[in-house]
């Protein structure tokens, strides 16, 4: 049902490069995780995919402090320094709401390590916390071995450590996940021999809970028009434009990746934020994937949690213990993958390889100490120790599956690239066995014959090949190219310029891409900032974000670009002013069918009407009446957009934006001489 969501929303999506891009994600996580459950099939491979999540979650929770102690306050004296001029190059003055919102993210200190937001890192942190407690009652069992205190208590500092650096990110969210997580486990620990003597009655009274606990949000939101905290209320306001956004597009849904495309045709006027995802795993499925992909993303965790419990009770179930490889010769092979890697990267011309060796060999050596102290049994590290995969390793690593998905009905965390593979190679750990002699199909059988089993490896091959060299290779170039651009030296003429040439060649390679198409027309306007002949380059600089426009129809930012053009356009050439000025209406038109819910996009379109009003010779009475009424209109719509938000609001006009619309309205009331 999943896999039919996906290819149905996707063929029908405005946006398919975001939607090939996420459900390729989604395919790929899949196939990932009956990869793992099929190679999970001794004890040392659980035992190293233990170690090696742990240590990506120290590494992870180094950076977590990195970014708390130095980061942060360098970042923020950094800004201070160059504050006036970074802000008048974009053309936005200090008290507007773009400059009072990255500001007050920037003092928010939103710490999300590797990740851009706290709520993802958070996520990161509270799932491999859980994860590394499996470690810790490994350590626990053999505290009376040699050197078994020490080691026990490195275990647990690891974790504290983890934990630390969870309560840094401020995710509300995955603090309570990873609190209910601990509560889950010291449940299951106390009475879990009971619960698995009555497993179907156990499964029964934890689907009630859920429903009564969804229920009840659910009414909540319903009978109050809101949620309890301000978080919650944000969420709110995400899920019923969720809902209209579903009622529109049952069946197909929006698309995969689409809904932040879609947002602001059904964003509430109250709603402050404009967002690209509706924090919600399930509220995302339905309304990007439609009603069967959205059934069957909402199927796919419970069946993989229902696996994971039925295989804790069969106790005749054990991995098969075989001899396991050196622990160094592990560590080689993860050294030469992670390097290896960051060569394959630097092909896109991203960075130099000594650059990236530079920034990221402190977190390496950070992920190799932890490691091998995770390694070490006694004072031996000569293979990876083959531990029994007991009742608790299985519950730490099922109570983390668990924490992941509770997160995840706040959050985002299925939609971005790392998180998604970690879900899917801890729901492959979840479910992994060693019973080879299992018959029958699909993901928990062997029996389908050789011929079928190679199929799906060439299918899962080919999902992975059209996944790299479609979405990753250009995401990646293309923010490659753009970096070079920012630091190198600009050249007036399109022929001279790499940077230009390169974005020609990416947009003409991926003929889907609109965004690789408007990245063209940006350079182009960069360039007619320094040009003899800057008319020119401005119009072809349209002409690619009319391509844009053609490639993702229902995407409002390439109109609002060409609109913009069209009025550099009309500064530039005085006889066409007026031609100039009526295509950028049409375009910043075009741009408001398409967000309605945009406030700033109707003050733009109604300063446009007005500036258009004083080209237009004073004999033409109509067209002027024309053009102020759809001024005021625009005015209008702007301000109610923007009374609705909540009068302490940052994202309200500033002061010089409301002196604007008040010289505006003077004028068309005054009429003109």
């Amino acid at each position: 049902m999943l896999f039919s969501g996906l290819i149905i929303s996707t063929i029908f999506a405005s946006d398919k490069p975001a939607a090939i891009f996420t459900a390729g994600g989604l395919a790929v996580g899949v196939g990932l995780m009956a990869a793992v459950y099929k190679l999970a099939d001794r004890r040392w491979k659980v035992q190293l995919a233990l170690i090696v999540l742990t240590s990506l979650g120290a590494t992870f929770a180094a950076r977590t402090w990195i970014r708390e102690l130095y980061e942060f306050d360098h970042t923020w004296q950094n800004y201070l320094e160059t504050r006036d001029e970074f802000w008048a190059k974009q053309g936005k003055a200090l008290d507007d709401p773009t400059v009072k919102m990255f500001e007050a993210r920037l003092k928010s200190r939103d710490n999300g390590g590797f990740f851009f937001h706290g709520n993802l890192g958070g996520m990161y942190l509270a799932t491999v916390f859980i994860i590394s407690l499996a470690l810790v009652g490994q350590r626990w069992a053999q505290r009376r071995q040699r050197y078994g205190g020490p080691w026990l208590a490195i275990a647990v500092l690891l974790s504290l450590f983890i934990l630390s650096a969870l309560i840094l990110t401020w995710s509300k969210g995955a603090i309570a996940s990873a609190g209910i997580g601990l509560l889950i486990i010291s449940v299951i620990w106390r009475w879990g021999d009971v619960m698995r003597r009555h497993f179907r009655w156990s499964v029964l009274i934890t689907l009630l809970l859920m429903i009564a606990g969804i229920g009840a949000v659910v009414g909540w939101g319903v009978t109050e028009k809101t949620l309890p905290s301000l978080s919650m209320a944000y969420r709110w306001q995400y899920w019923v434009a969720s809902y209209e956004m579903f009622k529109d597009r049952p069946i197909t849904g929006v698309g995969s990746g689409n809904f932040g495309t879609y947002y602001l045709k059904y964003k509430l006027p109250e709603a402050e934020e404009e967002v690209t995802s509706p924090h919600n795993f399930i509220v995302q499925g339905f309304s990007q994937f439609g009603l069967i992909g959205g059934i069957g993303f909402l199927l796919l965790p419970m069946g993989i949690f229902y696996q994971a419990a039925s295989r804790s009770r069969r106790e005749e179930e054990r991995l098969v213990q075989e001899s396991s490889p050196s622990a160094v010769g592990v560590w080689v092979a993860l050294s030469v993958g992670i390097f290896g890697t960051l060569f394959v990267f630097n092909q896109t011309g991203y960075r130099q390889v000594m650059g990236l060796v530079a920034e990221y060999l402190p977190y390496f050596l950070i992920f190799s100490a932890t490691f091998v102290m995770c390694s070490l049994k006694g004072d031996r590290l000569e293979r990876i120790e083959s531990e029994e995969v007991t009742g608790w390793t299985r519950l730490c690593l099922a109570v983390a599956g668990v924490v992941f998905i509770l997160g995840d009905l706040v959050n985002f965390s299925l939609e971005e690239p790392s998180m998604q593979f970690l879900f899917f190679v801890l729901a492959g750990l979840m479910m992994a066995r060693g019973n080879e002699e299992e018959s029958g199909c699909g993901l928990q059988g062997t029996g389908c014959g050789k011929k079928r089993k190679h199929l799906a490896v060439w299918a899962v091959l080919a999902v992975w090949a059209g996944y790299v060299y479609f979405m990753m290779i250009p995401g990646i170039s293309a923010e490659g190219t753009a970096v070079r651009g920012e630091k190198g030296v600009m050249s007036s003429s399109p022929n001279a310029d790499e940077v230009y040439r390169e974005f020609v060649s990416l947009a003409r390679r991926y003929p889907y891409d609109g965004y690789l198409a408007a990245a063209v027309g940006d350079r182009l306007v960069r360039m007619a900032g320094g040009s003899s002949e800057p008319e020119w380059l401005i119009r072809e600089a349209v002409d690619w974000y009319h391509l844009a426009s053609r490639r993702i129809e229902t995407q409002g930012m390439f109109y609002s670009k060409q609109g913009q053009a069209y009025l550099i356009l009309a500064k530039l050439v005085e006889d066409k002013r007026d031609h100039y000025l009526s295509k950028a209406e049409e375009a910043f038109v075009g741009a408001r069918i398409r967000s309605p819910m945009s406030k700033g996009l109707a003050l733009t379109l109604g300063m446009v009407y007005a500036d258009h009003i004083r080209q237009v010779p004073a004999g033409q009475s109509e067209k002027i009446a024309a053009l102020a009424e759809r001024s005021r209109e625009n005015l209008d719509d702007a301000m109610r957009l923007d009374s609705a938000l909540p009068h302490e609001s940052i994202r309200r006009f500033s002061d010089s934006q409301y002196e604007t619309i008040d010289g505006i309205r003077r004028y068309l009331g005054e009429g003109r001489e």
